[in-house]
């Protein structure tokens, strides 16, 4: 299962890392209507299995705490905790900030009628780099309790 764990976890934080590194500033970069074409190119493609990883995820790990409470250090369960709370802070800045966004973009048809089109494209961003810190902060978590182990 801890396996599992941490794949799952490191895909999830990988997005959030590629954010970090380049692909926040290069999508500042690129004009709203390309921003919102490939938003709803990659949002068609990416919903369903990331979707199973957000889900699957934070079950995963509270059911490894429950299981493994006694077993491992409290410093351990700690770390899990940790984890688990960021995914749960990723979750919430998902549903308040990137679900709404995403779904309007995606229920666009003419990119020119966007107002306040780049105040969207700079909020989406900026959201998707919090979100990436938490995951990012989530994975340091997960790859301590493997070396407290």
């Amino acid at each position: 299962m801890q396996f599992i764990i941490v794949l799952a976890y490191f895909i999830i934080a990988a997005q959030g890392m590629c954010y970090h590194l380049a692909l926040g500033n290069a999508l500042r970069q690129i004009p709203l209507d390309h921003f919102l074409t490939l938003r709803q190119t990659i949002d068609r493609y990416l919903r369903k299995p990331l979707k199973a990883l957000y889900l699957g995820t934070p079950f995963l790990i509270l059911l490894w705490i429950v299981v493994n409470f006694h077993q491992h250090s409290c410093l351990t369960a700690s770390c899990y905790s940790i984890a688990l709370l960021c995914l749960f802070a990723d979750l919430w800045l998902i549903v308040k900030r990137s679900e709404p966004i995403n779904q309007l973009i995606n229920q666009l048809l003419h990119f020119q009628q966007v107002e306040g089109g780049h105040n969207l494209q700079e909020v989406w961003i900026k959201t998707m780099l919090q979100r990436g810190l938490f995951n990012i902060i989530g994975f340091i978590a997960i790859l301590i309790s493997l070396l407290l182990d």
